[in-house]
């Protein structure tokens, strides 16, 4: 899938507020990390096959993974956040943009810079227009990674 993104050094904040088209399975925004091919992180707003409408992430660490997070059947969009802090990612979700809430934690090879950015998926089904209605990088060092702050 299509993702601009920007290089960052160090330690970083990512923010976007996504609305998917959920029209078709797997259709999703996502903030993505990406280190090289065989190291990358996605957190997806995402029509998941096994949980509808619901946060999914992605580690890859030469082999992918799958996980299906919180349900949010009752939302159109939702604040994602992505924070790197040394070698350690956490990502978190919120339906407000205030409370967040972490999804996971995971660690990723040593690297100085990393690629950032979002992505928008429609794998199966016809093309669809996907809304990104906020999106930053902010480098900065959070103390709490699990709250995000």
């Amino acid at each position: 899938a299509p993702m601009p993104y920007q290089n960052i050094d160090g330690d970083l904040v990512a923010i976007a507020l996504l609305r998917p088209d959920f029209s078709s399975l797997w259709n999703a925004v996502s903030l993505m990390v990406h280190i090289d091919q065989n190291h990358w992180i996605k957190l997806a707003f995402e029509n998941s096959d096994a949980t509808g409408k619901s946060i999914v992430s992605v580690v890859t660490k030469n082999t992918s993974d799958d996980a299906n997070g919180v349900m949010l059947h009752d939302h159109d969009s939702v604040w994602l956040r992505m924070i790197r802090k040394g070698d350690i990612y956490s990502l978190l979700w919120s339906v407000d943009g205030e409370d967040y809430k972490m999804a996971r934690l995971s660690a990723m090879p040593h690297t100085t810079t990393v690629k950032v950015g979002i992505e928008a998926q429609t794998p199966v089904g016809n093309s669809t227009t996907h809304e990104i209605h906020y999106f930053d990088i902010v480098k900065t060092t959070v103390k709490d990674m699990r709250k995000g702050k």
